[in-house]
């Protein structure tokens, strides 16, 4: 609150959170600026047959799979990605697996009794930790990265997953729409039964793929940190000449 304050401006990543800063200190309203993230350049669809061979092999993808990344913080949602595949995976027969990154095996074993679908533990693929350096090739293999987050200031990984080439599902919450545009499916996060149709969606249809690959190529190129780098030094350029 001090800095808010103080502050001759105020930056910050997504016009959400702008409206979430001028809710809570509406004085500052007239000084606030959004300078959105945007996406490295390391993040770009990985088609060397070696490498993608490699990276399939360290973490034993199958041939088809969703991909999820199991991170712990309540706000990722994982408990109800988790009950929206298993509805996905009770109506599809030959359902697709789903990777889930850092997730441990005795939190996936729990959810899934608590959901009465222990029979279905074998769709799911748990290979720990995967380096940063391997996700672009992930996400280039995948059928569709799923990211129902109930909140993101901006929600990076929506963006290195449409850079790499991956057909998005993410949540029409918070900053996620901002982020995606067009180039995804939106789902209430709240709601597992809506994220199950937008996996069955994007993982039984081809076409709706490769609309979301085309899509979100060309909305991840919109966030350059050239770009980025331009607005914050004309926000620099202004509290100078105040």
């Amino acid at each position: 609150p001090t800095a808010v304050r103080q502050a001759t401006r105020v930056t910050t990543v997504s016009a959400y959170e702008a409206g979430r800063i001028a809710e809570r200190f509406p004085d500052a309203a007239d000084r606030l600026a959004v300078v959105s993230n945007a996406v490295s350049e390391r993040f770009a669809p990985v088609s060397d047959p070696v490498r993608l061979a490699e990276v399939r092999e360290r973490y034993g993808l199958y041939e088809r799979f969703a991909f999820l990344l199991g991170n712990t913080d309540p706000k990722k949602n994982i408990p109800a990605a988790v009950e929206a595949y298993v509805r996905y995976a009770e109506r599809v027969p030959q359902a697709v697996k789903l990777v889930v990154a850092d997730l441990a095996p005795e939190r996936l074993d729990e959810m899934l009794r608590g959901l009465g679908a222990e029979h279905l533990r074998d769709r799911f693929v748990l290979p720990g930790y995967m380096a940063h350096a391997d996700l672009a090739a992930v996400y280039s293999l995948c059928d569709a990265f799923l990211y129902p987050s109930l909140r993101e200031s901006f929600g990076l990984p929506i963006l290195e997953a449409m850079a790499s080439g991956a057909p998005v599902i993410t949540s029409d919450a918070a900053s996620m729409p901002e982020v995606a545009g067009d180039a995804a499916l939106l789902v209430d996060p709240r709601r597992p039964e809506t994220i199950a149709d937008a996996l069955e969606q994007v993982l039984t249809s081809p076409p709706v793929r490769r609309t979301l690959r085309e899509r979100g190529l060309r909305q991840a190129a919109t966030f350059s940190w050239d770009h980025a780098a331009r607005l914050m030094l004309a926000e620099y350029d202004t509290v100078l000449a105040a």
